[in-house]
């Protein structure tokens, strides 16, 4: 691995995420001071949290082709410029139909950020170490997390909520200006250009999609359910437990922190052990037993320890998904990255919307769905990603390793 370079792009990935993580425990209450209070204010905030993700969603696999063909940097640094200008709109919003604007318009510029950044993390590794590059690049964005909302929230204090969205424009620009100054790029242009040329997007975009259609249809599960409840979780920890803005912060904080610690220091040696099906797997119990522990929670440390439970999974999830796209995405790294952000963002639809709703319906309600979903998940994991039952050199023919061959336990599992 190429670790100056790395360090550089994990700094850039937490200084980001840090960005995001601040507005998110201010949102539900910024939106309750435009819109009012009322029993649908949970579900106004999901389907805020949608419409970022539902652009992002058509966006995403056109800024992946586009950081295969001209490469990774000037990508990601396009999303940055638009992910600190989306704070600005959110924070200067004077009513609900602007502050959705604001959010639309952020989901098409800002969802160039992660699919170049993760194409990047995949050019400065080997298929050996793509689970550690993965998953140094999830404790970045975890510890961004963790910072994140906890700042959120402690700007958020009285009433003035829009406080965290002008933070957060200004870490985004921060940011920017340390990546344009640091960061190189890290993939040729033109053998890019003249690897990519001869196959049209829709095409590729089909090819791996259909090869990779398992991996990409547990990053959805495994989105909605955490997007589901990060839709809920400030006005279920006010509801419930009486929790302020900042109290919702530090709990988020939590739950970041526990992800970034096992993702930065475990995951990918777990990932190198027992492959990524196993860990995978093991990520989804550990969700379906978290979020249970949710709904039966009847004081605060009950359900923080529960959240923390759900931060281990994620932590488990991500390297493994993001090492799976990557290795099976053969010479179009950009494009498969950028699939797998659509289902993300897609996700990220589903979940808020369908999570707000639940809630207005019952407060423990998104959890426990999320826990049955994610129980599915595991069986699912069983019967469409069976762990080989001995080691042998991958098949390098079919593109896809782990759903076609039975790979090498160092790489896969």
């Amino acid at each position: 691995m190429q670790l100056p370079t790395l360090a550089i792009l994990a700094v850039s990935l937490f200084l980001a995420l840090a960005g995001f993580g601040i507005v998110i425990p201010a949102l539900p209450f910024y939106t309750a001071r435009l819109q009012g209070e009322g029993p649908t204010v949970g579900l106004t905030v999901g389907l805020l949290m949608a419409s970022y993700s539902l652009v992002q969603f058509a966006c995403a696999p056109l800024w992946g082709h586009l950081s295969d063909r001209i490469g990774r940097r000037p990508v990601f640094l396009a999303g940055l410029a638009g992910f600190a200008l989306s704070f600005v709109l959110m924070g200067t919003a004077q009513g609900l139909f602007w502050l959705f604007a604001a959010r639309i318009l952020g989901g098409v510029l800002s969802a160039a950020l992660i699919p170049a950044a993760l194409a990047m993390v995949a050019d400065l590794t080997s298929e050996t170490d793509r689970g550690k590059g993965m998953g140094i690049a999830g404790a970045a964005m975890g510890l961004g997390f963790v910072f994140g909302p906890a700042i959120g929230g402690m700007l958020a204090r009285g009433d003035d909520f829009s406080l965290p969205f002008f933070v957060a424009a200004a870490v985004a620009a921060m940011t920017f200006l340390v990546a344009a100054s640091s960061l190189r790029e890290s993939r040729g242009l033109v053998a890019s250009a003249a690897g990519q040329a001869a196959l049209p997007l829709l095409e590729r975009l089909g090819r791996h999609g259909a090869e990779l259609w398992r991996w990409l249809a547990l990053t959805f599960v495994q989105t909605a359910a955490f997007a589901a409840m990060e839709a809920t979780l400030a006005l279920y920890g006010r509801d419930v437990f009486g929790l302020r803005a900042v109290d919702v912060g530090w709990l988020m904080a939590l739950i970041g922190l526990v992800s970034a610690a096992f993702s930065g220091g475990l995951a990918g040696r777990v990932i190198r052990r027992f492959g990524e099906v196993a860990t995978l797997r093991a990520g989804f119990a550990l969700f379906a037993v978290g979020f249970w522990g949710a709904t039966a929670a009847t004081s605060l440390p009950l359900f923080a320890s529960a959240m923390t439970v759900v931060g281990v999974g994620m932590a488990c999830m991500r390297p493994s998904l993001t090492s799976a796209v990557s290795k099976g995405a053969g010479d179009a790294t950009g494009s498969a990255m950028g699939l797998m952000q659509s289902c993300d963002s897609l996700a990220r639809v589903a979940g808020p919307a369908l999570g707000g709703a639940l809630y207005v319906l019952g407060h423990s309600l998104p959890y426990a769905t999320a826990s049955a979903v994610s129980a599915a998940a595991v069986a699912f994991t069983l019967l469409a990603l069976p762990q080989p039952a001995r080691p042998s050199l991958p098949d390098t023919s079919s593109g896809l390793p782990l759903a076609a061959s039975t790979p090498e336990p160092a790489a896969r599992g």
